[in-house]
């Protein structure tokens, strides 16, 4: 078990060698477990919450975009394709406000603006990859996080074109506004891909962004410019087994094992870190016909840095959207397609 290390937010945690705080772990619960809506998923990869409670739904592997309406009617807002407003391999989007849906369109290299009334998509190029990011409304921006995407294989060793995590792209133009971000060293060939497709997630107040390493509990926080101003790293209440590296005939590239850890992040409104994190160690290898997903929490973090609760999920998840005051929503795509709401009590949290 690692010792509890919280380096917070501010400029004097950063510059400190550790600024601690106590692994508080006040009595918390899930309430109440709803699954929305009876739609066949394929792979949801993101999920939101509109203001008028309706819940989008993007699905990579069928590459559509759903929402569902409050009263469980299911819209198909975007098929597959590769036509103005049609999707292909889809990894990330964002709610603009009432009136359009930005999503990342990986497949069909560009970045769409989707009307979600009668007007024209807005279409443009970006050919470098995301896996994942976060949208900023006012400024027009996408922050993608592209570490690792469209690597090239030479000599038998993958070369990863970026050398940044985040690359910073313009929706209006798909101009590259800026890069930020440093790769944490891995050992091997591939782990050191592996281990840098990064989660991101961006403050509301400042527009900061956190960046969330997979396979370690470790999270970095940068302003708006890329200028890195803070770390949090969290306390596991179990020891992972250490990443490794196989080789094997059937490819130049060896088979990778490894736990993750940390499966996505957000902030809400207050500055309040949510974190889908891994509860217990795994005892299968990835590549076993037994290996399922081991137990799943979500640890929520006060704006001053303070482990206010930590919630075990009675299910498992790849991502998480807040949706509302104990709320929450999670798109599961490793053991089934399926999205689930959860009310939780968490009494550690004030405000």
């Amino acid at each position: 078990m690692r010792a509890s290390s919280v380096v917070g937010w501010s400029l004097c945690c950063l510059a400190a060698a550790a600024c601690t705080s106590s692994d508080r772990e006040p009595g918390a619960a899930v309430v109440r477990v709803d699954t929305v809506a009876a739609l066949e998923l394929f792979e949801p990869v993101a999920v939101e919450v509109a203001t008028d409670k309706s819940v989008f739904i993007l699905d990579r592997g069928n590459s559509e975009l759903y929402r569902v309406h409050e009263n469980g009617a299911v819209d198909t807002l975007a098929r597959k394709g590769s036509g103005p407003g049609e999707l292909l391999g889809p990894t990330s989007f964002s709610l603009l406000g009432d009136s359009a849906i930005a999503v990342a369109d990986e497949g069909n290299a560009r970045i769409q603006t989707i009307p979600r009334r009668s007007s024209a998509v807005r279409t443009v190029p970006y050919s470098e990859g995301a896996h994942t990011g976060v949208f900023e409304d006012r400024g027009g921006l996408f922050y993608a996080a592209a570490y690792g995407q469209n690597f090239a294989l030479e000599n038998g060793q993958p070369v990863v074109k970026q050398k940044s995590l985040i690359t910073v792209v313009s929706t209006r133009d798909g101009a590259i506004r800026n890069r930020f971000g440093t790769p944490r060293p891995y050992p091997g060939k591939v782990l050191p891909i592996f281990g840098n497709l990064v989660r991101v997630a961006r403050d509301p107040r400042s527009g900061d962004i956190w960046i969330a390493w997979p396979l370690d509990p470790v999270m970095e926080r940068f302003d708006p410019s890329g200028r890195r101003v803070g770390v949090l790293e969290r306390a596991l209440p179990f020891q992972p087994p250490l990443p490794r590296e196989e080789q094997t005939a059937l490819s130049p590239l060896p088979v990778a094992d490894f736990q993750q850890v940390t499966f996505d992040l957000k902030v809400d409104s207050s500055g309040r870190l949510y974190v889908l994190t891994a509860a217990a160690a795994k005892d299968q290898s990835l590549q076993s016909k037994d290996y399922r997903t081991p137990r799943q929490a979500v640890e929520i973090f006060s704006a001053q840095g303070a482990l206010a609760c930590r919630l075990p999920l009675p299910f498992t998840a790849t991502s998480l959207a807040l949706a509302g005051k104990d709320e929450l929503l999670f798109a599961d795509l490793k053991e089934a397609g399926a999205i689930y709401r959860v009310r939780y009590r968490c009494p550690g949290l004030t405000g």
